[in-house]
């Protein structure tokens, strides 16, 4: 019987530790089959645009779908659901079965970070995607299964994210109608790795992430990616203000390059504290299902920082798995 979700649970047992932690569960499906300091070897596709741009945020060149994929209709999403500049337009595919980009050029053999972005926006008029009926097709790169794409609400954008080994000198990403809605996408992303980076990942095995989390950032932080993470990986912030205190320090706190997993300073900068003198629980959940795949086999990574030299902390990490009835 496979899991349906999990948690994972620290419990505190003194008010006054001071930590940092950082959180990056990713699941693994076994597939059968230098530090970067810049933008070279990011490919960067805003689907459905018509020109080429430089993101005001991140300093990424964004391009058209055009050198990729010869398939494929460009849209616009509805007016009112137009709030943000990269995800108002959208590539959709409506008169084949398995439509594809073709990535390139890519190093064989190397890392790679692999991420597409999916918001609706009612494009067609047809009002789609709720959670009664969601929109759903595949998606897969190279011959891999990675997800099924499932838009619940028109106004939200989606991500699905995989870590892999280039098989070749380029990168295939193929959407699958299934029968559940037109496949589209908004934003398709590929970011090289460094071969030190993610040893789990392999020629034979892959990661799928479900979340990566900066604990205790300010409150409203964004996101935090590219400059500040030289990969572009995402970091959500974490808060909760009634039980935490959310702390920061200036000092910059530096990875080394042989490091395995590479967090960027700005996210080791940020930590959160119990907010009293009571046992304080923080606790992360996922649901297994989200993933659409066999096996049960999960990695989940943490990263502490201490501020204070000369300090011992204390605490206790659950892991609790629940079982469908």
């Amino acid at each position: 019987m496979g899991i349906s979700n999990a948690r994972i649970f620290f419990l505190f047992y003194s008010s006054k530790m001071l930590f940092w932690l950082f959180l990056l569960l990713e699941i693994i499906a076994v597939a059968k089959v230098r530090s970067q300091t810049s933008t070279q070897g990011f490919i960067s596709i805003d689907c459905g645009s018509s020109t080429n741009y430089t993101d005001d945020t991140t300093g990424i060149p964004y391009v058209t779908d055009y050198p990729f994929t010869d398939d494929g209709v460009n849209s616009q999403v509805a007016f009112e659901y137009s709030w943000s500049s990269q995800l108002t337009t959208l590539r959709s595919f409506p008169n084949a079965t398995r439509s594809c980009y073709a990535l390139k050029p890519v190093i064989k053999s190397s890392k790679y970070l692999l991420r597409g972005t999916f918001k609706y926006g009612n494009y067609d008029g047809l009002n789609r995607a709720s959670t009664v009926k969601p929109l759903q097709f595949d998606l897969y790169f190279d011959a891999n299964f990675w997800q099924t794409v499932s838009i619940t609400d028109p106004s939200s954008y989606f991500r699905y994210e995989v870590l892999a080994v280039a098989m070749a000198d380029s990168v295939s990403v193929c959407l699958v109608n299934t029968g559940s809605g037109t496949p589209f996408i908004s934003v398709l992303e590929f970011r090289p790795l460094p071969d030190v980076m993610y040893p789990a990942v392999s020629a034979t095995q892959f990661l799928i992430t479900n979340m990566r989390l900066n604990i205790g950032p300010p409150l409203n932080s964004a996101s935090v990616r590219y400059p500040d993470d030289p990969y572009d990986r995402l970091w959500k912030p974490w808060t909760d203000s009634d039980a935490f205190t959310e702390i920061t320090t200036a000092e910059s706190i530096e990875s080394s390059t042989n490091d395995h997993f590479q967090p960027p300073s700005i996210v080791m900068q940020s930590a959160a504290t119990p907010s009293d003198d009571s046992s304080t629980v923080m606790e992360f959940w996922w649901d297994h299902s989200f993933f659409g795949l066999t096996g049960d086999s999960v990695y989940v990574n943490f990263f502490f920082t201490e501020f204070t030299p000369n300090t011992a902390r204390t605490l206790h990490l659950q892991h609790r798995s629940q079982c469908p009835k």
